[in-house]
This record gives C-alpha cells, structure tokens and sequence, in this order.
C-alpha cells in the first residue's frame, strides 16, 4: 500500500495557487491599456510591411466590443516571415522589464550600419567588417535606456565625428556638444506602434547625422527623435527615416547588465521587513510589525533604483516616512527631507566576491536613512557614500549595516511591482480578464482549471493572396523557468496553426485543446522546436508565461507582403474542472435541493448579499460573519469523489470586520455513498486581511470516498465580532496523486538480431498506464544517468515489452557487447529504480559512415564532387528502400524509388573547416519556395558538434553541447538555428547547381563563424560520436510530397527535437583517443580532455579496472594542486570528469589519476 497524507496545504508538484475564476482570458470589449500587447516583426522585416493595426470595434460576437487586427505580413525570410503581438503574464511596461531597457552598443559586424531607399537596405552605404576595428571609438559607444526612463549616451571620451561636426576629417575624437551626452535625456517604448522616442536635445541612436526631419547640418537639432525598432532576443534593429525616402538602419546588442541588483526595489511589504538588533538578520530591539505596512505605507512604497549605467536613485513620490531629527515633531509621513530626498546624483558599485555594495552621493540610502557605517544619523554627519553587506535568495534582496560596533540593521527588499498591463476597466459583469488570472506574485498564469481554449473569429477583409498566410496561437510554458518572475523570454513555446484567414467573412468559433499533441492543424499544440527553451515537453498548463498571435506568411523571402483584416472576440479558458454548480453565488439557491450551496448557523449570519461594488467578481457573494459561535455555507451539489483522489478547494475572502486573528476557515470533508463522514481536514484557518485574497486547501481522500463536500466557516468565541465575504469558489480534483515510484522493471534480456538487438523485459504488474524507457551500455548499469549509459528508447507503451536497439559501429562491422536496464515511468511520472539485464549480450554492429576527419586536399567548391569520390570517405546513402544505416524511411509523404529520390552525402572536418558535399538524383528538380524553403527540392542538415553520450537533446541547445540545422539552397547555405545565410553561391565556400534532373553541393565554413551566441567552437577529435541527421526534400511540381531521412523516427520532427537525429562518429574509432589508445573499462586509463585548449570547461574521461579508492586532481606548473576533482571509491569502468576554470589564469595545466599502486598523467591548455 503507498502512503498518503489526508492533508495537504502545500504539495510540491503544485506551483502557483489557482487563479482561474471566469472563463474569460479577453473579450476585447475596452480599448487595451497601454503596454497590453507587445510586438515583434521576423529579423529581415520591413516594418513599413510587417505590422498590424489595432481597434477595438462594436460588431462584437459578445459583449460591448471586440478586436479587430489589420495585419500586413513581409516575405523577407528564406522561409517567409511573421509579425506578431504578444501578452506576458509578467507584462513589459515603465520600468519593468521593457524589452528595450538596458545597455545596447552596435553590434561589431559587417552591415551594422546601412544607408538605402528602404529599411534594412544598404545599397548606399553599409560599413565593412574592417570598420568594426578602424571606427572602434563609435563601435563601444553606449545606449542606455534607464529604468527611470532616462536615457543617456554614453561614449567615455570618444567617438566617430563627420566633417559637419567641425573637423576637417572623418575620425575619433571628443563628443561634439550638444551630441555628447551632457543634456538629460528620457526615452518612451510604444510597444504596439515599435517606436521609441528620444526627448532631449542631442539625444540620439546609431549616428546623430539622421532625425526625421532630414540630415544634419541641413535641419535644425531637433528635442527629441523617433525611431522605429524590432526587437529579437538581445538584437535591436533601428530604422529613422530621414526626410523622404532615405532610411539609416542601425543594429544594436544588448549589453549584459553590470549585475543581479540592476533595477527598482521596494521594502518586502511583510512584518520584519526592517528590524534592528545585536545582530544581522536579527529584530531583538526592534522590527516592523504587519499593522507597519499600512500605516507606514509611505516608506513601503519607496523605490531603491540601481540603473544599469551605474547611476542610483531614491525615489519616493512625494512623501516618505519621517522621523524626528529629521525635523518633525513625531514620526510620521511627509515629504522627503534634504538630502535624503534624492535629489543628488548618486552611484552604486556591487561587489559580488565581498557580497557588498557601496552607494555614493550625500543622502543616497537603503531602507532607512538613519543607519550609515559610522553610527545613527544626527549623531554622526551625513556621509558621502554608505556601504551595505548584500545576500539574493529567491528573488529577495537582504540588506544588512552595522551603524558603528554592535548596532545592526536589517532590510528586506523585493523587486518593485510590475505594472499591471490591464485593470479593472476590462472587467463587465461576468467575466474577469487574464491579468486577474495571474498570481498576485506577478507569475505565470495557471490554467490547470480548464481543459482547452477558444477564440471566434470574423475575417471580415480575406488576405489578399489566398493561402499564403495563417494565423498562429502560441503559449510560452515557464515551467521549467528557475526565476520566472525575471524572465521575459518564450519559455518552452508551443504553437498551434489556424488556416482561417481566406474564410468567408462571419463569426466562427475555433476550440482546441490544452495539451500537446504535435497537432499541425489547429487541434492542439506543436512542440516544433523553432524556437524558445528546451523543457520538459509537455505543456504544463499551471505556469503559462504568455500568449502570442502570430501571422505567419510562407515564401522564399521574395520580398513581397499579403495584408488581411481579422477580428477576434471571446478569447477564454473552456472545459471548466470546477465541480460546483453556483461556484460565484450568481444562482438563485434554495436550501436543501441538492445544488450549489446550504447553510448552517450556530449563530450570526451566512448568506448570499448581491452588490456588484462589494463582490470580487460579478454581482454577489457569500457574506458570513459570527459574535461568540459559528456558522458555515456548504456545497450540496453531489460531487463524486473517490479513494485516492487529492481534492482542491479554493477562493477569493476577505474581512469585513474583525481583528486579523484566526475565525475564517475551509474544511473538506470526504463522504461515503450514504452520507458519513469518512475523513475531514478539519477548520483549516485562513489568514484574512481586509483584501480580497486567494486561499486554497487540499485533501486526499481516504478509502470508501465517494463523494466530497466543501464547507466555509465562520468561528469565534473570545467576544469580538467577526464578518467575511467569500466569492468565485473553485473545486476541483487534482487527480489520484501518486508520489511513489513504480518497483523495479523485471526480466530483462535481450535478443540478438541481423544488426540489432531486441531489448525484452516483462511490465511490472499492478500499474496502468505506465512507459517504459530502455538504455544500453557497454558495461553494467548501476546508473542510468552516467554518460556512458545509451537511451535505446522512451516512453515504451504499456504491453509492447521490447524496444529495437539498432547496432553501429564506425566504417566496419564489429562485434560489440552490451548490458541493458529498463525502468518505468508510471501514470503519474514517478521513475522507478531500473532493473538490469544479469548478463551481456554480444552481437555485430553495421559499420556505418563517419564524418571524416581528412577532408579532400584538393577542396573547391565548384561542383565536381570528383575529389571526394576519389578521396576514399565512404558516403551517407539515402534510398527510399535502403540507407547506409540499414534503416530506411520516410519522414513525410511519399518517394516513387530511387530515380525518384536519392542522395549520396560527404562530411568531413578538421581543425578548421567542416565540409559537406552532396549529389542528389532528382528526376524533376523544382525551387518553389512560395509556401517555405523545406517545401522545394533541398537538402537540409542536422548535426551535433559534441561528443554525444547519453541521452540525446530533447530541444536544440546552445553553449558547451550545441545543436546546427542547416539548408542547401540554389542561392546560398542557411541556417535554420536563426544565424541567416552561412555562405552564398559561387563565394568560394559554396556551390549549388542543379542539372535537372539532378542537383549537387558543396559546402565549407570555418567551425568559428560557426558558432552561435554562447557556443562552445568544435575541436573534433577521433572517436568523438555526433548526432546527425541529413534529409532531402522532394517536390515534383505540385508541392512539397516527400521527406527522405535517415532514422527510422524521424517522422519529420527533426527540426524540433535532436531525440530523432541518428548518429555517427569524428573519424574511425568509437571512443575518443588517448595516447593512442581507446578506452577500455578493464585497464587503468587518463585520457586527454576535450576541448584541449578550452575555456573555461573541459572534459576528462579515464577508466579503472576494477572497484578501488582514486583520485583526480589538477596542478599548476609549479605542481600545487589547484582542486580536487574527485577522491574516493569508484567501481571498475569508464568515468567522465568536468573541470570548470572560472576565475583560474590561462596556462599549462597537469591532471593527475592516482590509486593506490599507479599514477597516470596529462598536460592540458586553458586559454582566455
């Protein structure tokens, strides 16, 4: 029997309370408030063709109004295009998280600049990769966008003047006034229309020379300058039309920010916010009480502003709270008091190693002003800089001084509140919007109450090319985000695909599902992979992070734009879990007839009261309240419950009258068929205050449950009256909750086959509905999380009882041997401990090809693949009924045979360069790329430059593992990992020529104009293994109809997760070398570690015969040991160890292996 507990306030799997109440996410019947929606054009847009206008109309499906979008979408990528809106549940607005606040600089490339008759057009003028370097003195010229909105240029002394400017030359020099940064500036963000506004004269973005109404000198400076921007991750592109028909396009990277502290804080409105005593974190003398919150609501509304230019702020809106030195006669609030009124510049400097930070500038100050480093404030003279021992933890900032010996004082800060992006203007009587959805935290919205989605839609203007452009309705999923309260990326981002905008105009209504189903058709959500983050793979309804509408157009990037007008209406949450039938006492409700509530009175009073000011939500609400007895409201809806089940209830309470202590509560009560209680959580009390606030409790229900009743309760017996009002109630259940993973998986074996084994094991009983996952590996398996331990194969449905573990091994057949473990994953994700097979099995492995790792001398890409089939590299084949792999498939639709379809592929790499070639027999070789690159005839690459062991990505991952994907088109190498073209035809690197039928490539790129963002740059080394997939796209004339790939699970979703990808090896070992030899677990082995040189992480595997005591440790050259890798007992095999240099210098560096009768040693290269 697993253990349950009857009673759970909080259970670790529950995130975020629920907020879900009404229905509604948004029936668009108000205008949006500013800073509602954000907007977001693809890289290469023109935003002159990729925007949308919004309005809010009357011809509404519902209500007073609905939204109507005027869309127009540019064709300006390989693969089309989009422009989008986008609502986050932590909302961009003033000083909270805009996507432009921040520090940005050029960014240091070719076509940073450009001048043209349109934007993003540099035939006139675009700066050269060698300007980067001979114009430096502009290229680290700052932008800074100051929380406070204030924005500053800041160009330390030097930059790029013109001969306008009042030199004879172009050249560094001194800032010329007034474009030098000296005159206060402000910025302001239009999320919606993509500008940003500069007020202040000389403010300016890129070069001052281009404002909106010309060039200088020929206009007059003017106050203030509009530029319009698209923002993607860390890049900014700015466009300024100077007068007409001239467009300067700048590109801009964010800078990071100095460090955590950057932004506004608050006092954590809670009791012990501020204390003082004989020690920090310690409140013996004095602490803030609750009841201080609110009467010193003055001081808790305070903001402590560390800009990112370094700059701080005391801002305190006009009124603070004071104490007597400061001049008053008692303590109270009132205006800020000089010079703690913030009226003086100040500075801030974090030192992270002392865990410091020091504010400079007379009155600048944490918490209180009272408290500096020398003593209390008036005993000692103010000073001009005060500094402050700092912790994180958990979003909050503790702030500790010692004023002069023995005396501490302690503050609490949290980041300042973010701005609501609606209010309650949105509201109408039934339904509450999404922002009342969102946890009062400002987190991710949960949906968890609901099973699925809807939106109706009139396209009352059809798009004006028919079928090029559909509307997408993505969900970024935070569940997997550590700090989502300060992330305002994509999460883990799921789309769904509606083709509705060539539909006749009239209302029609879409509804689909919340879960993921890699649905292509508007039924569900699609994990694709194009972009956000690597999670768990399920769309996690309790933590939505925000909601985008995308319209995407398909094309080739041919320039050309499709407008359209749509409007939407009625945008909510469907298939309410909630089992109460009156849950916002909107019901007329008799007592006793078995539906929505009933009351019980000991005393006092408990009734429904209907007044729409008083309720949380609608027009009543349940008002109860006692003096010196009880009462309760229950649920007489007949609510099935059964034995195992965790429960929920939950709403909105608050006050009315009373003190604050404890006479409010929510009770469960689990129920056999004829009514008794078999089981209660008892008065669970709530912590009420005169705010409506969310309470919930939870219980599993005990054996013989068959159904369950909710009861709110008032109680109190001490004399004071006491009177609560409750609304919007929530039951739901959550589910047979099982915490205990599933035993052992039992009879494993294995059966040996022509190239593959088949994995077997027997279900374990008693569980329904569970997977099962297989791994492999070459010595036994103790854990299934070790490197060296093989996914076979996941979430193996229940009944199936084996898995195909295909067989490989570089170039040549080859005996190897393998052990295998099977763990399963029950109905309610808990692991189990996985069982293993008792022996090994050997059996021959198909020699496949590799990746070579001596690529043709004779290398030129022109199209004569001669040097490569004379080079001896043995070839990838792809056949529609044989490949190289022996594991022939189709990823999508259909190939007559091989005179159909067929390719032959070279890779190769070395310390430079990797190379791919191709030949592709085509018999009809078609570039039609009107409804996206993949729907022509192309080839397209994956791989994986690592040494992949274990399990393989789920999502493509950048940094020390990255993933590519690339495509091969007649007029240049792409990436699809988002980096643009990676060479062009006929530019030396690159090759594409079509026979027809028929069509080759050649292909080079260095491995560092590879990498991408954080990527660690390739070192191949012989015997690194490499997840690969090539593919080849087949259209014949009439669309895309066949995919030709290589693992036989790639069912076309290897753009989206590297789970599919097969795999091949650097050269022509299995393992990576090491003084000439492999690794062998039954030898006593260090092998070189990879990268080598490295920065600053590296990789050591070495192996040791049997169980026995070791230790790894690195050296300097003077032979001190700098740390200690591992030391202890390890058991017989192989063994990986990471080393992380951090703050280490670069040098020579020895790794030594030692047990108790043998030393091995390897030199190694940090370089930084």
């Amino acid at each position: 029997m697993k253990k349950r507990n009857y009673l759970i306030q909080k259970i670790a799997f529950v995130l975020l309370p629920i907020f879900i109440l009404g229905q509604s996410i948004n029936n668009f019947d108000v205008e949006a408030e500013p800073g509602y929606w954000g907007v977001e054009n693809s890289d290469n847009a023109d935003p002159a063709l990729s925007n949308t206008t919004l309005t809010t109309v009357t011809d509404a499906l519902e209500g007073a109004g609905a939204l109507q979008i005027e869309y127009s979408v540019h064709n300006s990528e390989s693969w089309g295009g989009y422009t989008k809106l986008f609502h986050y549940a932590n909302p961009f607005g003033e000083g909270t998280g805009s996507p432009v606040e921040g520090t940005w600089i050029l960014a240091p490339e070719a076509g940073a600049l450009q001048v043209g008759p349109a934007a993003n057009n540099g035939e006139w003028w675009s700066n050269t990769e060698e300007d980067v370097t001979t114009r430096a003195c502009f290229f680290d010229d700052h932008y800074v966008f100051n929380v406070d909105g204030s924005f500053q240029n800041v160009m330390d002394g030097e930059t790029w003047l013109e001969t306008w400017q009042g030199v004879e030359s172009e050249q560094c020099g001194a800032p010329v006034a007034p474009h030098d940064g000296s005159n206060a500036a402000t910025w302001e963000y239009d999320d919606v229309s993509g500008e940003v506004t500069l007020t202040g004269l000389g403010a300016y973005l890129g070069l001052p020379k281009g404002v909106n109404a010309g060039q200088l000198p020929d206009v007059d400076v003017p106050e203030s300058v509009t530029y319009m921007v698209t923002l993607v991750e860390n890049v900014m592109t700015v466009v300024i039309e100077t007068g007409t028909g001239t467009f300067w396009t700048y590109r801009l990277h964010a800078v990071e920010q100095p460090s955590a502290l950057s932004g506004s804080w608050v006092l954590s409105p809670e009791a012990g916010a501020l204390q003082v005593g004989p020690a920090a974190n310690n409140g013996d003398w004095w602490s803030n009480s609750e009841e201080d919150v609110t009467t010193r609501a003055c001081i808790f509304d305070d903001h402590y502003v560390f800009n990112v230019d370094g700059s701080f702020q005391n801002v305190m809106d006009g009124e603070t709270w004071l104490e007597t030195w400061q001049g008053v006669e008692s303590e109270q609030c009132g205006a800020p008091v000089a010079p703690h009124d913030g009226s003086n510049a100040a500075t801030w400097e974090y030192d992270a190693a002392s865990g410091t930070v020091t504010l400079t500038g007379l009155g600048a100050y944490l918490g209180i002003p009272k408290g500096v480093n020398a003593g209390q404030l008036p005993d000692v003279d103010v000073p001009e800089s005060v500094t402050y021992s700092v912790t994180q933890e958990d979003g909050f900032m503790t702030v500790v001084i010692e004023t002069g010996t023995g005396t501490f004082w302690t503050y609490k800060l949290v980041p300042a509140p973010l701005s609501m992006a609606s209010n309650n203007s949105w509201m109408n009587d039934d339904f509450r919007t999404l922002i009342e959805m969102r946890p009062r935290d400002g987190g991710p919205w949960d949906w968890s109450g609901y099973d699925s989605l809807s939106f109706s839609y009139n396209n009352t203007v059809t798009q004006s090319i028919a079928d090029r452009v559909h509307l997408r309705l993505n969900l970024s999923d935070y569940a997997e985000i550590a700090d989502p309260l300060n992330y305002t990326g994509l999460g883990e981002y799921y789309y769904s695909f509606h083709y509705i905008l060539d539909s006749e105009p009239g209302w029609n209504t879409v509804t689909l599902p919340l879960v993921r189903n890699d649905d292509w058709g508007g039924g569900g959500f699609n994990l694709t992979g194009w972009a956000g983050e690597t999670g768990n793979g399920e769309l996690d309804k309790h933590a939505i992070g925000g909601f985008h509408l995308e319209f995407s157009i398909g094309g080739g990037g041919d320039g050309d734009h499709v407008t359209g007008t749509v409007v939407l209406d009625d945008f909510k949450l469907t298939g309410s879990l909630n089992a109460l039938t009156n849950p916002g006492f909107e019901l007329e409700d008799a007592q006793d007839d078995d539906l929505g509530w009933g009351t019980a009175i000991g005393g006092g009073h408990a009734e429904v009261v209907t007044d729409a000011a008083m309720a949380y939500g609608g027009e009543s609400y349940l008002s109860i309240g006692v003096l010196d007895n009880w009462a309760v409201a229950y649920t007489e809806d007949i609510v099935p419950a059964q034995f195992g089940e965790t429960w929920r209830f939950s709403g909105f309470g608050k006050e009315v009258m009373g003190d604050g202590a404890d006479g409010a509560a929510f009770k469960l009560e689990a129920k056999d068929g004829s009514g008794t209680v078999l089981g209660t959580t008892g008065d669970v009390y709530l912590p009420m205050t005169g705010e409506w606030e969310h309470h919930h409790i939870e219980m599993v229900m005990p054996e013989g449950t068959e159904a369950v009743t909710a009861v709110v309760v008032a109680s109190r017996w001490d004399g004071v009256e006491v009177d609560y009002a409750f609304d919007d109630m929530f039951l739901m259940s959550m589910g047979i909750l099982d915490v205990v993973p599933p035993v052992a998986v039992g009879d494993i074996s294995a059966v040996p086959a022509s190239f593959y084994n088949l994995v077997t094991w027997t279900d374990i009983d008693g569980e329904d509905g569970e997977t099962y996952h297989v791994y492999a590996s070459t010595s036994p398996i103790t854990d299934i999380n070790d490197s060296a331990v093989d996914v076979v194969a996941t979430n193996v449905l229940e009944g199936a009882q084996a898995a195909v573990h295909y067989l490989f091994h570089p170039l040549e057949d080859s005996q190897v041997t393998y052990y295998y473990a099977v763990a399963c994953k029950d109905a309610s994700n808990n692991v189990g401990a996985a069982g293993s097979s008792e022996s090994s099995i050997t059996n021959t492995a198909k020699g496949v090809p590799t990746i070579s790792m001596t690529p043709p001398s004779a290398f030129a890409a022109d199209g004569d693949l001669g040097e490569w089939y004379d080079s001896g590299i043995e070839p990838f084949m792809m056949g529609v009924d044989d490949n190289s792999f022996g594991t022939p498939h189709l990823g999508f639709g259909s190939v007559d045979d091989d005179n159909d379809l067929h390719g032959t592929f070279f890779i190769a790499v070395d310390n430079d360069y990797l190379y791919i070639a191709a030949e592709v027999l085509d018999n009809v070789v078609v570039d039609d790329q009107e409804s996206g690159w993949w729907t022509s005839d192309v080839v397209q690459v994956c791989l994986g430059l690592y040494d992949q062991r274990g399990p393989k990505h789920v999502g493509m991952e950048r940094g020390e593992e990255p993933d590519y994907k690339m495509y091969f088109l007649p007029d240049g190498a792409y990436s699809d990992n988002g980096a643009g073209m990676l060479a062009e035809n006929g530019d030396g690197n690159y090759h594409h020529e079509v026979f027809n039928p028929d069509y080759v490539l050649e292909f080079r790129i260095s491995l560092d104009d590879l990498v991408i963002d954080d990527d660690v740059r390739f070192t191949p080394a012989n015997g690194m293994r490499i997840p690969i997939e090539p593919m080849v796209h087949d259209n014949d004339g009439e669309g895309w109809e066949g995919l030709l790939v290589m693992s036989p699970t790639n069912n076309d979703n290897a753009h989206s997760t590297c789970e599919v990808w097969s795999s091949t090896w650097v050269g022509d070992r299995s393992t990576v070398m090491s003084n000439g030899e492999e690794i062998v677990a039954n030898e006593f082995a260090l092998h070189q570690n990879y990268p080598n040189p490295f920065n600053p992480e590296t990789t050591i595997k070495f192996s040791i015969p049997n169980t026995q005591d070791v230790n790894l440790s690195v050296y300097n050259m003077l032979g001190q040991r700098v740390v200690t890798l591992y030391s202890g007992e390890l058991q017989g095999g192989n063994h990986i160890a990471k080393w992380h240099a951090g703050d280490i210098a670069s040098g020579v560096y020895i790794y030594k292996l030692t047990s108790s009768n043998k030393t091995l040693t390897q030199k190694m290269l940090l370089l930084k």
